[in-house]
């Protein structure tokens, strides 16, 4: 596990601290809003969401944020390495009762992730520069849970450092509309991540298995462009004049 973790670590740093194969940059800005979901838990009996309890809709939104950077290979293909911070909430119940938990169960705890993911751009629209484009991106993400966790049933309430493992790695898969709008793109779409390690924890000697967690929600952003190299524009611009001549 541990060594996992230091060689995608290795090579998320490499591809960061080095990209002189680039041939252009972008910063990128987002938002999401979403919801976790526990899975391939035998423990737990049903993992609740919004929908069961609309009222109570702060309950169940996680919120964060992601700072990324494109490591631009062509129009249509890049990297993505971001960082993201996020908060993660998890309501449930469970199959045997007291045993574990006093009716419904919530935890609520930070984490920060590390996303790698290649990233593929079918563009819709160009002219001398891509207009809008259907972005696809996929890769693996390194979690760590960096502050205490918050647990709360119909009787217990507890904070401290219960979840383990605290490190885990796992999927992210991300489909976004790009759109250009002043001196970069704004983008909305949706991501979805899965950590590959079952978390578990143990709380006054009861033990439970929380199982995989898939966290998915709608994303918005923005993308600054730093620098895109002039060859890809006049490559462009010249497929422009030849289609405009074709057509006259």
């Amino acid at each position: 596990m541990k060594r996992t973790n230091r060689c995608l670590l290795s090579v998320y740093l490499l591809l960061f601290s080095f990209p002189i194969f680039a041939l252009g940059y972008n910063v990128n800005f987002e938002f999401d809003a979403g919801f976790s979901e526990c899975l391939l838990s035998q423990q737990i009996q049903e993992s609740r969401n919004f929908w069961q309890d609309f009222g109570h809709f702060g309950d169940y939104i996680n919120a964060g944020g992601v700072i990324s950077a494109d490591i631009v290979i062509s129009q249509n293909l890049s990297f993505e390495l971001g960082i993201q911070f996020k908060n993660t909430q998890l309501n449930y119940s469970v199959k045997d009762g007291n045993l574990i938990a006093n009716g419904n169960v919530k935890i609520n705890y930070p984490v920060i992730q590390l996303p790698l993911m290649v990233k593929y751009s079918f563009i819709l629209k160009k002219t001398t520069s891509v207009i809008s484009s259907l972005d696809l991106a996929g890769g693996v993400n390194i979690s760590y849970i960096i502050g205490k966790q918050y647990y709360i049933d119909s009787v217990t309430t507890y904070m401290g450092n219960f979840i383990s493992p605290v490190f885990n790695v796992g999927a992210s898969v991300k489909a976004v509309f790009s759109h250009k709008i002043g001196p970069g793109k704004a983008f909305a779409g949706l991501r979805a991540d899965m950590n590959f390690i079952p978390q578990n924890y143990t709380i006054s000697s009861r033990k439970m298995n929380i199982g995989n967690i898939l966290s998915f929600s709608p994303v918005l952003g923005y993308t600054f462009i730093i620098k895109e190299d002039k060859g890809l524009s006049k490559i462009t611009e010249k497929n422009k004049r030849i289609k405009d001549i074709s057509v006259e």
